[in-house]
């Protein structure tokens, strides 16, 4: 009999436009049935937001089979004991961080309700970059730091998955597969964007200077993309035993999903 992996707890480290909504609806079907804790904008319908995760007693947070949205990895390490975060089986998506800088800036210029819409409605992408102060914001989100390499030892010591978006669709089928949860096959194809279209609406002067601004999360993005199926396929055995062998990984690789 396979494990019961429900009973693993997954909190799942939601980068803003990195893919984030798609895996979301994943860990809603595999968790359908389980408490799960959604942490939004209140502007977009959510009912608890970031103010509130922070708010909550660590006794609740943990209550909660899975925990998904915008909470960085540092909201998580100040309410949760190392105990805690060693329950939950923490997972990232990362994006090209040219295209993921676009993309959070076509998003805002085009969402009035965005706390942000009525400067950046008119702002440059230079403008929007230089005020959000932008950098390294996908290495801090899932790291609580701005540099490639604490960035990359807390992806490697705390995470047990993690992807870019071009590889969201076979990570999900992995995790889909692991979790002992049928149906994942056809789901983990569906609702993802490549991140390369993007990258057609830009101009090479602001492509070089966007690149070398947020070199950190270039290096990051890059090693992650290099990394990510053996830091999974190892975290998955250590967590679950035995049963993974190679060739369920070898399995799903070759499905080309």
């Amino acid at each position: 009999m396979a494990p019961n992996r429900k009973a693993v707890k997954t909190a799942f480290v939601h980068v803003p436009k990195c893919g984030g909504q798609s895996f979301d609806e994943h860990l809603q079907y595999v968790y359908d049935g389980h408490p799960q804790l959604d942490i939004f904008d209140k502007p977009y319908g959510a009912v608890y937001d970031l103010a509130d995760f922070d708010r909550l007693p660590r006794e609740k947070i943990t209550s909660y089979s899975c925990i998904r949205g915008h909470v960085p990895f540092a909201n998580y390490r100040a309410k949760m004991t190392e105990a805690d975060m060693e329950d939950y089986f923490f997972i990232a998506v990362l994006r090209n961080p040219v295209d993921f800088m676009i993309s959070l800036y076509s998003y805002v210029k085009k969402s009035p309700e965005h706390p942000d819409y009525a400067w950046i409605k008119d702002a440059t992408l230079k403008d929007f970059f230089v005020r959000q102060q932008a950098t390294s914001y996908q290495s801090w989100f899932v790291s609580g730091a701005t540099d490639f390499e604490t960035a990359r030892s807390t992806l490697e010591q705390h995470y047990s998955g993690f992807c870019i978006l071009d590889d969201l669709s076979e990570f999900s089928a992995l995790y889909y597969r692991f979790m002992n949860k049928a149906g994942g096959d056809e789901r983990s194809r569906t609702n993802v964007s490549q991140s390369d279209k993007y990258l057609e609406e830009i101009s090479a002067g602001d492509l070089g200077w966007l690149t070398e601004s947020m070199f950190d999360d270039v290096l990051l993005t890059s090693w992650v993309k290099d990394n990510w199926r053996e830091h999974t396929r190892k975290a998955m055995v250590k967590r679950w035993g035995s049963d993974l062998t190679e060739d369920a990984f070898e399995e799903i690789e070759l499905q080309g999903v």
